[in-house]
């Protein structure tokens, strides 16, 4: 699965970006101001990338790593347990940042009594800073939902849900949507006690892939292997991201004729392990062309 948090939305007589037909024009307010807001939404969003099914938790309490580990569970037992029926293990790609980044404690503390609780040994691969716009939920789920709901006011939280549970697009999409009620509290800090319970282990990994994709073009594949701590020769290999030299180039990050580095950060979590590899094993190779 796919993870990510989509923009958070003023609900209220604001303005939304985009055209709609209609026989005259919508009136909204003019500005605005959080205070006129009916409240600030969160949309948690986490897309099923083999069935192309998209579910969105929409909070109204803060964007935390309870928040976005609860909309995993939310996913996984309205749907995931149901089409996955025999699933041992659970592949999540996220951002290096926010509630589902690489540092947050809290996140992996909460993923790892999730994995107890159900069984599951939990991968978690973080694509590199600045590389979110390949994570696959941006362009599959929610770019289909900022177009759907375009053009149209977000004036209760109702209407919100109806415009993410009516979104599809020409490959399938279907999503499911559901009002987060619960209260998260920032600033929660997990002491250093507690991770030295999650029993840290680094995570074997493959040597990085280069291959030509065409004259100007290079794209590059990590393969990472994640090791059971009960199985271990029940090796697994992801392929965790894809890049080209173009987007590189583009952003900045890179000049002509010199190497970049990127870091990628992944952990396993299962019933009794929490496995964590902070070193950097990305190497994007820059060529000039």
């Amino acid at each position: 699965i796919s993870v990510d948090t989509k923009n958070t939305e003023l609900i209220g007589n604001f303005k939304n970006s985009g055209a709609l037909w209609s026989q005259k024009a919508d009136e909204v307010s003019m500005y605005d101001f959080p205070g006129d807001a009916e409240c600030r939404a969160v949309p948690y969003g986490v897309y099923d990338i083999h069935h192309k099914r998209g579910h969105v938790s929409v909070g109204t309490s803060a964007d935390t790593p309870q928040f976005a580990v609860h909309a995993i569970r939310d996913w996984w037992k309205q749907t995931g347990s149901k089409q996955y029926t025999d699933a041992k293990e659970l592949l999540i790609t996220a951002d290096s940042g926010g509630s589902n980044g690489h540092r947050p404690r809290l996140w992996k503390r909460e993923l790892q009594r999730w994995a107890d609780e159900e069984g599951l040994a939990i991968t978690v691969a973080h694509y590199p800073r600045g590389a979110s716009k390949w994570n696959d939920i941006e362009h599959r789920l929610f770019g289909s939902i900022t177009n759907n709901w375009a053009g149209l006011p977000l004036r209760s939280l109702g209407l919100m849900l109806n415009a993410i549970r009516g979104t599809t697009n020409e490959g399938g999409l279907s999503v499911t949507a559901r009002h987060d009620r619960h209260v998260y509290h920032k600033k929660i800090k997990v002491p250093d006690k507690e991770m030295k319970q999650l029993s840290l282990q680094d995570t074997k990994r493959a040597p990085l892939e280069l291959y030509d994709q065409a004259e100007d073009e290079i794209r590059e594949v990590i393969s990472v292997q994640v090791l059971s701590p009960y199985q271990p020769e029940l090796a697994q290999t992801h392929k965790v991201w894809t890049a080209t030299p173009k987007y590189l180039a583009a952003s900045g990050r890179v000049s002509r004729s010199l190497d970049t580095v990127a870091d990628m950060f992944v952990y396993s979590v299962n019933d009794a392990c929490l496995s964590i590899n902070p070193s950097i094993i990305a190497y994007f190779l820059h060529r000039a062309t």
